[in-house]
């Protein structure tokens, strides 16, 4: 019977062996001639034993020797083996070491810890050939093998031969395919093997529980793989704290700071040992929900847990409050890292900076930037997140002075680095300077990314660089920076802003073509264009065409959509589709109602203008003075003066509002 595909060389014995070999057969033969003829009963009795003992020897020797060559000229056969050369390796006949099992086991552990699974697995196709048993043991040593590696097809195909020989499976066996499973990201196939096993009569310990557990939150099976842990608690056993620990990283990662949290009140209930490394990965994941105050409760309760907090402890907690918007909370953990007696790091300043930075508080950021130690210099990470904050703050010259001054503190820029610059100055419509930085990267060895390209297309926008734009857009593929929903979107919106509608339009069709899928962004864009340039109807048929590509219009699409009727006078449609936003609960903003009101008036309809306003009203939305300008001509033009006496009491009103303190 066969195990499968594999790979050999002939073995042979060396001189150097045989000489080895004779030598330790040697090992005590020769006595001293010195004991008297009194103790020859005892010599001749211990002799007869040391010559026992020294075949037995010799024999462990022999073994050794040969187990080392032949794994030796099977380990050179490497990947590529095949199963002729494996079995030219083996032998065509099987010496007698064979006949003892621990001599298989020797050679499959030798290729397990060399990372050859394939190997292993054609070695015991060879002691099938050759009629060698194959035990249970065998089999765990190769799929070992495979766990090393992550090799779950091979796993799988070894657990399958086990099924067809009759070899029953054991608790290591198991639990070597569940690893190389999860390793190989089949999380089916590993809670499927853990329901099977009690029928193979092999009991799932807590180790096959939890690497179950991995693989199934490594596939995004997060329901299944609380479920097991559930299992787990009825069944009495118990996940150590390494595999928690490693559960709330892995949901940590997945997002999912609510099972992370399940698992750490799994760990407090059943009394796991919980430590700083489970409490770092637990506050990690409020960071990632944006749970800051539960990451500072976690926090201050860790001493009372047994537990001290440690510099990652502090870091996460730090990012937690960034990422909360709560950067008084952010600069107040950092400043009282030192009564625990911990040192803040690159890592801890970069949080707090963040803090400020998302915010646009970059004067805040600032200070915490240049309150960092002399001889902790600031890293990449501590640059890049101080460049964003100069950038969110529209400082585009002070992000241009923190990157310039990156090499003192021996910080290399990166994509992340220049990105931020280029955005920094796209803000505030420096597009210059957004293509110098751009046509510097090459000279540093940094490639642009998307993010960059976006971010240069974007500084296009404000004094309508569309050409500029568009070439940008078509050197990505030759830089290998592919355009995304983003790059689109900005190119489309550089269109729209400098009125060219066909090329807007151009674009977005394109867009399929290119792989990317238009998103709600582009339409918007597209949508604006023809806004500025009065096309209703193809804004119109825009708006229809969204369903095709699953989206849902929101108030920026519809507002667009009725202000481009409202240069015509098309107060019916504009009408039509502010009720189209109720009904399809998109809530109406100012722009989707003065639009509307200025179309109404622009077709002389009065009475809806005064009807729109109070709807306004009821919508607790506010007019503007335009809104109210354009109702009140419409009345005086169709000589309403009870109408327009209403209009002028309501901006009198709403004036009156909005001096009073």
């Amino acid at each position: 019977m066969s195990l499968g595909p594999t790979c050999g060389r002939a073995a042979s014995w060396s001189p150097s062996c045989h000489q080895r070999l004779q030598v330790c057969g040697r090992v005590g033969a020769r006595l001293p001639q010195s004991w008297t003829s009194n103790k020859n009963k005892n010599n001749n009795r211990n002799n007869r034993n040391n010559r026992n003992n020294n075949n037995i020897l010799c024999r462990a020797a022999r073994s050794s020797i040969d187990d080392g060559e032949v794994q030796q000229q099977l380990l050179e056969l490497g990947r590529a083996q095949s199963q002729p050369q494996v079995f030219q390796v083996l032998g065509t006949e099987p010496s007698k070491c064979w006949k003892n099992p621990y001599h298989a086991s020797a050679i499959l552990s030798g290729l397990a810890r060399n990372q050859q699974p394939h190997i292993a697995h054609q070695v015991l196709n060879w002691m099938l050939a050759k009629d060698i048993a194959v035990s249970v043991i065998h089999f765990g040593v190769a799929m070992s093998a495979c766990a090393k590696v992550g090799e779950w097809q091979l796993a799988l195909d070894l657990l399958s031969s086990m099924s067809v020989m009759r070899v029953a499976p054991n608790d290591p066996a198991c639990n070597h395919a569940l690893v190389a499973f999860g390793k190989g990201d089949q999380w089916e196939l590993s809670s499927s093997l853990l329901a099977d096993m009690q029928g193979m009569r092999v009991m799932p310990n807590a180790m096959s529980c939890s690497t179950v557990m991995s693989a199934c939150s490594k596939g995004k099976q997060f329901e299944l793989s609380i479920s097991i842990l559930s299992m787990m608690e009825d069944m009495g056993l118990m996940p150590n704290t390494v595999s928690c620990n490693s559960q709330i990283t892995t949901f940590e990662k997945a997002g999912q700071w609510q099972l992370s949290m399940i698992i750490l009140g799994f760990m407090h209930a059943n009394k796991v040992e919980t430590n700083v490394v489970t409490y770092s990965a637990a506050i990690s994941a409020c960071a990632q929900g944006c749970e800051w105050q539960l990451a500072l409760a976690l926090l201050n309760a860790m001493p009372a847990w047994g537990s001290l907090p440690n510099e990652i402890t502090f870091n996460a907690a730090i990012n937690a409050c960034s990422k909360g918007g709560q950067w008084q909370q952010a600069l107040s953990l950092l400043s009282s890292m030192p009564q625990w007696a911990l040192q803040p790091n690159q890592v801890s300043f970069s949080s707090a900076i963040a803090a400020c930075g998302n915010l646009g508080l970059w004067q805040m950021a600032m200070s915490v930037l240049n309150s960092m130690p002399r001889k902790l210099l600031p890293n990449e990470i501590t640059f890049n997140t101080a460049i964003n904050a100069c950038s969110k703050g529209g400082q585009w010259q002070l992000a241009l002075s923190l990157l310039s001054s990156m090499p003192e503190s021996a910080a290399h820029p990166s994509q992340i680095t220049f990105s931020s610059a280029i955005s920094a100055c796209a803000n505030v419509g420096q597009w210059r300077m957004a293509m110098s930085l751009l046509s510097s990267m090459p000279k540093l060895g940094l490639q642009a990314s998307e993010i960059t390209f976006n971010a240069a297309i974007t500084a296009c926008e404000i004094e309508g660089q569309w050409e500029l734009a568009l070439s940008l857009l078509n050197t990505m593929p030759e830089l290998k920076a592919a355009p995304n929903e983003v790059t689109y979107s900005a190119a489309i919106s550089v269109c729209s802003k400098a009125s060219q509608l066909e090329m807007a339009l151009t674009l977005l069709n394109s867009m399929p073509e290119n792989q990317v899928t238009p998103n709600l962004i582009s339409y918007n864009a597209a949508v604006s264009a023809c806004q500025e340039n009065g096309q209703w109807q193809v804004a119109f048929s825009l708006l229809e065409f969204m369903p095709d590509w699953g989206l849902t219009p929101n108030e920026v699409t519809y507002g667009s959509v009725i202000a481009s009727c409202e240069s015509l006078g098309n107060w019916r449609l504009a009408l039509t589709l502010l009720t189209a936003m109720a009904e399809n609960q998109v809530l109406p903003n100012n722009k989707a109602f003065s639009a509307a009101i200025s179309a109404c008036s622009s077709g002389g309809q009065w009475q809806l203008v005064l009807s729109l306003l109070r709807n306004m009203a009821d919508w607790t939305l506010a007019a503007d003075e335009v809104t109210y300008s354009r109702g009140i001509g419409a009345c005086d033009k169709a000589g309403q003066q009870l109408g327009l006496l209403s209009l002028l009491d309501r901006v009198t009103t709403s004036t009156t509002e909005q001096l009073s303190p």
